[in-house]
């Protein structure tokens, strides 16, 4: 039988001041289904290595810190689209209005997604326009097409006193992801590029890897090109061998990335009980710092940035019941060379920093309680500690709340607080703020859905030219066809 889904979306954001209102793309799902998110990884990571933090409603974030990318993988997908590009659609702009429509359609395996918004200007603020649009064709688990583009351009409708917004700004980005299994236990081939041009600025990145599984063993191997036209081009490659029994994993390869050498990537993880693992592993990449090209400017200094290396053991133990489950995830490591994105100047500009010869430790928690047959009760959190400053990372992040649902009604409420970081002399986050999530099924095809974020943060500003996320409220109606 032939399934096709339409959906529309409007969205109004208010505040008691201004509102920060965004536009998410294809690539930021309207739903998190458990087990149907399409999590592709290159390099096959035992789950029990490093907990997922909990996802109970779409929307509901955990904390940026940097992610780590085992020997020849892209990172997580969300419904086939890398995770690096999953921040293409964002719009962060003073308004005091905004309104976005999007639709969806999905014939069998094929699915085509539209989405377009404008924020009108408040004050001296600009006004902003984006679109996206995307295609995913899916044969699981064999094979997978992905490709999404999205645009974002901002206009200057008056004199601002800004870094920020300093002239306009008009930018594309096109992602692309291929896949390809050949049988149950056959050859794996996967393709991944992105392309980014903002004004006058072109970077792109291609991915090409490839996995053999013989057995316990895997062969692996990738070759990969990162170039900004004009100011640098890198190209790397790497080959190894894993080895799978139980809860015992061992990983040996080479990588090596041009102008920066060659490296072992070792990785080593061992079962030490029932509950309890052991890991060890290293890192040697190029910190990826565009997810957010769009949104900051730190083009400038995109030349300077290196491959990060970086040493780690951890500890990490999982207890589950039949109405509990709790996991935590100890770490240490060593990085010869850390980059980050902090305004050292406080001159409100983001410029990247390299920082060396620096221990982390750092600590991961979930908890989630089933206190009634439809709500649960959850908590989870992270903290980092570094041996020297680190501006520009987020020491800690919590986050606590429950959610449910009963007859035709779900809902969820949940608050957070993550650490600040300085910008122009002053600080961002550290704010707790709360969150509600409803939703009302009003027939077999329609349901009506209310979101509110940052219910506590008013402020239109932080620092004069550069914007808070203030108070968020969406409405939208979903109907399926």
């Amino acid at each position: 039988m032939r399934a096709v889904a339409v959906q529309w979306r409007a969205v109004c954001a208010l505040s008691a001041v201004s509102v920060l209102s965004y536009a998410q793309g294809m690539l930021l799902p309207e739903e998190y289904v458990e087990g149907k998110d399409i999590a592709v990884r290159k390099t096959p990571v035992p789950s029990f290595v490093v907990p997922e933090p909990v996802v109970r409603f779409p929307g509901m974030p955990f904390i940026y810190l940097p992610e780590d990318r085992s020997f020849t993988e892209t990172g997580h997908l969300v419904d086939g689209i890398p995770a690096r590009c999953a921040e293409s659609g964002r719009v962060l702009a003073g308004s005091h209005g905004t309104v976005e429509a999007g639709i969806d359609l999905t014939v069998r395996r094929f699915t085509l997604s539209a989405r377009a918004g404008r924020t009108d200007g408040y004050r001296d603020w600009s006004a902003a326009d984006w679109q996206t649009f995307g295609v995913t064709w899916s044969r699981q688990p064999d094979a997978l097409f992905s490709a999404e583009a999205a645009r974002r351009g901002m206009q200057l409708p008056g004199p601002v006193e800004s870094p920020f917004f300093d002239r306009h700004r008009d930018g594309w980005r096109l992602a692309m992801l291929g896949k390809r299994v050949f049988g149950e236990t056959g050859p794996e081939l996967t393709i991944e590029e992105t392309r980014c041009e903002v004004e006058a600025e072109r970077w792109n990145f291609a991915r090409l890897s490839a996995g053999l599984p013989l057995g316990n063993w895997r062969a692996e191997g990738f070759v990969q090109d990162e170039r900004l036209e004009g100011r640098y081009r890198r190209s790397g490659g790497g080959a190894g061998a894993r080895w799978t029994d139980g809860g015992t994993e061992l990983f040996l390869g080479l990588k090596a990335i041009e102008d920066a050498g060659v490296r072992l990537a070792p990785a080593v993880t061992v079962r030490l009980g029932e509950h309890l693992f052991w890991t060890v592993d290293s890192c040697f990449e190029s910190p990826d710092i565009w997810k957010d090209v769009l949104e900051k400017n730190y083009l400038e200094g995109a030349g300077e940035i290196q491959p990060e290396e970086r040493y780690r053991t951890a500890l990490t133990a999982r207890w589950q019941r039949q109405r509990y489950r709790a996991s935590a995830w100890v770490s240490v490591a060593w990085w010869e060379t850390l980059w980050t994105l902090a305004d050292s100047d406080a001159d409100g500009l983001w410029e990247p920093r390299r920082i060396p010869d620096v221990w982390e430790g750092s600590l991961r928690w979930e908890t989630v309680w089933q206190v009634a047959p439809s709500w649960d009760v959850f908590a989870d959190g992270e903290a980092r500690l570094f041996s020297r400053d680190v501006d520009g990372i987020p020491r800690y992040a919590l986050r606590c709340g429950v959610t449910g649902s009963r007859g035709k009604v779900s809902a969820g409420a949940w608050i957070e607080c993550a650490s600040s970081r300085r910008f122009g002399g002053e600080h961002l986050g550290g704010v707790v703020t709360g969150n509600l999530r409803t939703s009302l099924l009003l027939n077999d095809h329609s349901s009506l859905h209310l979101e509110v974020n940052n219910i506590s943060d008013t402020r239109w500003q932080i620092v004069p030219g550069y914007p808070a996320e203030g108070r968020q409220i969406t409405v939208s109606l979903r109907r399926n066809f």
